[in-house]
């Protein structure tokens, strides 16, 4: 009679479930170091705890405007890979395969 499902998170399996708590006491000046490099990876105070402790470094997480730039760099990128291909193979290029690897150093070195 009752078959709904119950909305919410899932339940997390035995070895995903955290059980222990580990306070830690910091000053001032701590806190507000922890907390600006926890900003500064994009992840709460605690996950940045728990991961800094178990690897010893984090890797900041990408931000919107990185993803922007890649997805405008990787069209680019392939372009270019494409092109050096052919001259690896001893082909010549077009004038449009020229024009457009001058653009692309033109905007690189803006």
């Amino acid at each position: 009679m009752n078959d709904r499902k119950k909305g919410g998170r899932p339940k997390l399996s035995a070895p995903e479930k955290r059980k222990f708590r580990i306070p830690v006491m910091v000053n001032e000046f701590e806190y507000e170091k922890i907390l600006e490099k926890s900003k500064k990876t994009g992840f709460p105070i605690s996950t940045y705890m728990r991961k800094i402790s178990i690897k010893g470094e984090l890797k900041m997480r990408d931000t919107s405007k990185q993803i922007k730039l890649l997805r405008i760099m990787y069209p680019i990128a392939n372009n270019l890979n494409q092109l050096a291909m052919r001259l690896n193979k001893n082909k010549q290029l077009t004038s449009n395969e020229i024009d457009f690897l001058r653009s692309v150093i033109k905007d690189l070195t803006k």
